[in-house]
């Protein structure tokens, strides 16, 4: 009976050290995923998108804000160049007439995706590949993922094509004269003021970008718990919110992304088995 308890107690201890180890497997590939977040490097990123990170009615302010600041247009785009906020300051052109072609909004959206592409450098400036009004743009990156564009523009230098740009009023289907008449009424901005307002535009999006990141860091951590716990004295179960009582493992589980594995503590092994011989032969080998 004694060799019969010692293999029982022996296998369940077996059971349990399993048990860890695949636990602790199951972890480090948690882990593993999770540094994906930002270590990975032209592999599948989670799937988040601007909307996921921030309030877009304060982004919608702080838009319409440098917008009313400056003078130009704006707007904030997905990478694809679908848009995320809502028209700021755009000029009567691009809005009523070219983006109201079915061309029009496309070329415009490809535009937006092209000036919008990440640039180390700073702001990206050029004429715009729809209508010819000079734009720029600037990524925003949560981490290592590009989450959006944000793009300022529709103004004219002194000089402006307007040959060409009313050639492509005709290839995109416009009514050429609403097209020249609202060209004339394009805000005129000279190139290198121009310039200036895309490198503030650059300064904006990548502290947009750092926000984005300690959003992400912060959604990553919301499920660690926080304040205080109801717990019992005794058995240590915690009570929900519903006054229920639970055991501590499967709160915390429920509650955050913590993954539990179980063993036995050597205050907990010596006060369960430290009368058992088999015990005290593998506590102490030599006595």
């Amino acid at each position: 009976p004694e060799n019969s308890k010692k293999t029982g107690l022996q296998q369940r201890l077996d059971t349990v050290e399993a048990e860890n180890r695949e636990l602790h497997r199951q972890l480090d590939e948690y882990r593993s995923k999770e540094e994906k977040l930002f270590s990975s490097q032209g592999e599948e990123e989670p799937d988040y998108n601007f909307y996921d990170l921030f309030d877009l009615n304060e982004i919608q302010t702080l838009q319409d804000a440098f917008s009313n600041a400056t003078g130009v247009a704006s707007i904030i785009t997905m990478p694809d160049g679908t848009p995320i906020t809502g028209q700021s300051n755009f000029c009567r052109l691009c809005r009523d007439i070219i983006r109201k072609t079915e061309k029009g909004l496309v070329n415009c959206m490809k535009s937006d995706c092209v000036i919008g592409a990440y640039n180390p450098q700073g702001a990206t400036v050029q004429p715009c590949l729809s209508g010819g009004l000079w734009d720029a743009g600037a990524s925003i990156i949560a981490g290592k993922k590009h989450i959006a564009n944000w793009l300022i523009g529709q103004v004219r230098n002194e000089i402006p094509d307007e040959k060409k740009m009313i050639d492509y009023a005709r290839e995109i289907g416009a009514d050429i004269d609403m097209f020249r008449e609202a060209l004339e009424e394009v805000p005129v901005m000279p190139l290198e003021r121009f310039k200036c307002l895309a490198h503030t535009l650059y300064i904006f999006a990548n502290l947009l970008s750092k926000m984005a990141l300690q959003n992400l860091r912060q959604k990553r951590s919301l499920s660690e718990l926080t304040g205080l716990l109801p717990i019992c004295a005794s058995c240590k179960k915690i009570r929900d919110d519903k006054g229920y009582w639970n055991q501590i493992e499967a709160y915390i589980s429920e509650h955050s992304k913590a993954m539990f594995s179980h063993g036995l503590c050597p205050d907990c092994m010596e006060k369960l088995y430290g009368d058992e011989d088999w015990y005290k032969q593998k506590r102490d080998p030599e006595s």
